[in-house]
């Protein structure tokens, strides 16, 4: 009965936070510790991530299996930004396919054994077995279950949970696709377009490449980014990552996290002027998506172009382009403005930026206020 439990358990935990078809439990009646392992084996194969909850025969028979599958449900929230907190630090860019992504990402499973008081306080988490190569992964996750509580149970019960977690990145379909290339495209041109006001005036004259890296949601938005090191000073990085943090991906409701790297080269003139690789190519499409509406708009009867919302989608080659809106992004940037020095050489009189994560952008002399995009309807 213990065993048919745990298996139950595992279920329901998988059956929500899974994003692909939904994991059944095995048959009923007693089942082997060979089934379950075969159970557990396929829920993680097809599932990004998931927790499991598997308690001491003695805590299953007292324990009620829903308070048990709320705390499963729970427990990913927090393991989920162990996951992504650690992904953005240590993760590097490679080749992947026919464009980047990320390799190094801590990945794999782990299993603990939570420790319970009668009162269903964790004494401590015992690490069991792990594939997660990542020690500082691991502990942010014993410190999560560790903060957890579970149900009270007589005191002469023999009183343990294990803990099962798995993680990695979600697969990202279409990903090579020259739609996707071009919405890409699109999303970092813009962003760049915005961050241009972070380099005005603060940096000298030269070219700058920028690579940034984000991991985003299943709507596509992201979640925590950051800017590789490079020669830009510390304040207008964390201003180019605010910015760069708007670039978005495809919804796929059937991803966990995926990763979204994005390149500019910005090129500064010695009279202080930015200018950003595609800038041409964002204009010849704005005009584009401009001349696509009004063709669209003369056709259409009076009730039907009343009716369409300010700042509609229109799509070319089965991408959604909007009305190329300007990213939000407040004109005066706080902090000293250099003059323009002839010969100046990217990155002179700075030092080079090797911190990953994005600060505060009200730090180090610089305000920015970001908002979000315009009412355009979203991009297919």
């Amino acid at each position: 009965m213990a065993l048919r439990y745990i298996a139950v358990i595992a279920a329901v935990a998988l059956s929500v936070g899974c994003a692909r078809n939904s994991t059944e439990a095995p048959a009923g009646g007693n089942n082997s510790i060979g089934q379950i392992d075969r159970y557990l084996e396929k829920a993680v194969g097809l599932s990004n991530e998931g927790v499991v909850l598997m308690p001491s025969d003695s805590m299953a028979r007292e324990t009620d299996r829903t308070r048990l599958n709320e705390i499963a449900q729970a427990l990913r929230i927090p393991f989920a930004a162990c996951f992504l907190r650690r992904t953005i630090e240590v993760a590097r860019v490679a080749s992947v396919g026919q464009g980047l992504g990320l390799e190094a990402v801590p990945q794999g499973q782990v299993r603990l054994r939570a420790r319970l008081n009668a009162a269903g306080e964790v004494l401590r988490a015992e690490l069991m077995e792990t594939t997660i190569d990542d020690g500082p992964l691991v502990t942010c996750v014993q410190e999560a279950i560790a903060a957890q509580s579970f149900p009270s149970v007589r005191a002469s019960t023999l009183r343990w949970v294990d803990v099962l977690y798995w993680v990695s990145l979600g697969y990202d379909r279409g990903r090579d696709s020259p739609e996707r290339r071009r919405f890409h495209r699109r999303e970092v041109a813009e962003a760049s377009r915005a961050a241009k006001q972070c380099l005005e005036g603060r940096v000298r004259g030269g070219e700058y490449p920028l690579q940034g890296v984000s991991l985003v949601d299943r709507e596509g938005s992201a979640l925590i980014n950051r800017i590789e090191p490079n020669d830009l000073p510390p304040p207008v990085n964390r201003c180019v990552a605010q910015v760069f943090r708007q670039i978005e991906a495809p919804p796929d409701p059937e991803s966990f996290v995926r990763a979204v790297i994005a390149d500019a080269v910005f090129s500064v003139a010695l009279d202080g002027a930015v200018r950003f690789g595609d800038e041409e190519w964002l204009r010849l499409m704005d005009l584009e998506a401009a001349a696509i509406r009004r063709d669209s708009a003369s056709v259409q009867r009076p009730a039907q172009e009343a009716a369409a919302p300010l700042g509609s989608s229109v799509t070319i080659s089965g991408v959604g382009v909007s009305p190329a809106p300007e990213r939000g992004i407040d004109p005066e940037v706080e902090g000293p403005r250099l003059e323009a020095t002839p010969g100046a050489q990217p990155g002179a009189g700075t030092s080079r930026t090797t911190t990953d994560t994005p600060g505060d952008p009200a730090a180090s002399g610089i305000r920015l206020k970001l908002g979000g995009r315009s009412s355009a309807a979203p991009e297919d």
